[in-house]
């Protein structure tokens, strides 16, 4: 209780959540996609100075109270009062076309007109400018769980701010530009390079159109995020305040029955200081993905086929220190069959670092059944993942499998484990109370896929080495996370994790955690 109790004191989120909630019952909401968090900058965001407990603990409040004032809720569920439903906001910002607006430019009111402002008299160029505010609060009282003496519990609040001005032609030639900003408070025992940082560049490219026969093509120059889909494997950070990108040059081809797309670049480093984020030559990321849709069975799937690369002027495994030349080869399907959905994904990663030469497999799948007719539309579902671990740590070869650029907050929301050398089983249930709340909880189970190689912590490093101990059962994280879509423009995100130690964590003295987290996005 204490955990709970200076998780929710600190900065008041649940009363001043929960007195604004209260305060309208009538209320109805719209609009679904998930991700997280929302409104109102402070004015400390660039000064480089720290928040004062009484500006972070109202802050949410304010931020929730000026989005709603700005965005009165639709009395009709289901029913934005909005015309930005054509010009839906997507995770990946470049997603979003708002062409489809220019028959009702007239009719756009309030934000809604920077959505679409045409550039010339015939409409053949616009612009679009958007945003997006996010405010996290998060606490976790036994970091790494508590092995490491250096890890002390927190209570962290974090910022994100971004915004961005897209301008597009009809001929397909186009340059999107965005600017991020966030600020970290309370984190322990220091902060991440990735959820601190002043002004600067978050994503910077030119698009350039490319004739082909049958089809089209593009050429996308820059500083760009990249979206393969599946976030296991390549996530967008979506859990820091500063999401990944690349300076990359990448091609995207669509095909009337398969999407390619081709890149090359370098991951961008996150530093504190105002547009000073670069990318380092000394690490490249490659690849080819081609998308297709083929029917089984009568029913449509879809098959990712990707083949990347990852070097690295220098990597440190247990056996094993120097250069890397990692490849990865894996295949992704995944569909929905009547009330059922699935997806199933193997990969393979081969190459070497230094003299030893690399060999590691993952596997994943995900699966479940949702009672569409039933009253809140449950689903049960199971997730699985698997993730190689070293067999030998003297024979020269290396069996971890490297998740590259992995999303930390795939299973739960706590940043609690990485995946090498792991096995995850989770069941889990989802519920739907509203339309527009989603309900999400289970219990997540690691083991060690082998006893030689050790447990790996959020940040990648061993934080419980191998041969310590026979056994493989890890932890255990039971969780539960509610997402509320109260506008078309306004998430809030409610989750709490515990978790419990196993038997080679217990090893090394490690105990049981607590982890919640709140969160608001407003985006526009």
């Amino acid at each position: 209780m204490r955990f709970l109790d200076a998780f929710f004191a600190r900065h008041h989120i649940v009363t001043s959540f929960l007195d604004l909630s209260v305060a309208s019952p009538n209320r109805r909401w719209a609009a679904r996609e998930s991700d997280r968090r929302f409104a109102k900058r402070p004015s400390w965001l660039f000064s480089g100075a720290q928040p004062t407990p009484t500006k972070s603990r109202h802050l949410l409040g304010s931020a929730l109270f000026l989005a709603l004032l700005s965005n009165p809720i639709s009395g009709q569920a289901g029913t934005p009062e909005s015309t930005s439903g054509s010009c839906e906001a997507h995770t990946f910002r470049y997603d979003d076309d708002c062409r489809g607006l220019a028959s009702s430019v007239e009719t756009l009111q309030g934000i809604d007109r920077l959505k679409y402002l045409p550039l010339d008299s015939d409409g053949k160029v616009w612009l679009t400018i958007g945003g997006e505010y996010r405010l996290k609060t998060e606490a976790l009282d036994a970091p790494d769980f508590g092995v490491v003496s250096a890890d002390k519990a927190y209570v962290a609040v974090g910022e994100r701010f971004l915004a961005h001005a897209d301008v597009r032609t009809q001929t397909g030639w186009r340059l999107f530009l965005q600017f991020s900003a966030a600020t970290d408070v309370g984190r322990r025992p220091v902060e991440r390079s990735f959820d601190r940082s002043a002004p600067d560049i978050a994503q910077g490219f030119v698009e350039i159109p490319v004739e082909i026969p049958k089809g089209t093509a593009a050429l996308r120059i820059g500083r760009q995020e990249l979206d393969l889909g599946d976030t296991r494997l390549v996530s967008p950070r979506e859990v820091a305040n500063l999401r990944l990108a690349f300076d990359m040059a990448s091609a995207l081809v669509h095909l009337d029955d398969a999407d390619v797309l081709g890149f090359w670049g370098r991951p961008v480093v996150n530093k504190s200081g105002a547009f000073d984020d670069s990318a380092p030559t000394t690490e490249s990321f490659y690849g080819i993905t081609i998308k297709t849709r083929p029917t089984i069975v009568g029913s449509p799937v879809e098959v990712d086929t990707l083949l990347l690369g990852r070097n690295r002027a220098h990597a440190s495994f247990f056996d094993a220190t120097g250069p890397e030349q990692r490849r990865f080869a894996g295949v992704r399907i995944a569909g929905v069959r009547g009330a059922v959905d699935y997806s199933a994904a193997i990969s393979y990663e081969f190459g070497h670092v230094g003299q030893s030469d690399i060999s590691a497999y993952g596997i994943s799948a995900t699966g479940g059944y949702r009672f569409e007719t039933a009253r809140w539309k449950p689903r049960f579902g199971v997730d699985f993942g698997l993730a190689s671990g070293d067999r030998n740590r003297r024979d020269g070869k290396i069996n971890s499998f490297d998740p590259l650029y992995p999303n930390l907050g795939y299973f739960t929301d706590a940043p609690v484990d990485f995946p090498v050398n792991w096995i995850g089983i989770e069941p889990n249930i989802s519920i739907e109370p509203q339309a527009s709340i989603l309900i999400k909880f289970g219990t997540d189970i690691h083991f060690r896929d082998s006893t030689a190689d050790g447990i790996y912590a959020s940040s990648g490093k061993v934080f419980v080495p191998g041969g310590l101990s026979d056994g493989s059962f890890a932890d255990a994280l039971a969780f539960a996370h509610m997402t509320w879509h109260a506008t078309h423009r306004l998430q809030l995100d409610l989750g709490y994790v515990r978790g419990w130690v196993g038997k080679v964590v217990s090893t090394v003295h490690g105990h049981d955690l607590n982890y919640g987290v709140v969160a608001g996005l407003y985006r526009f």
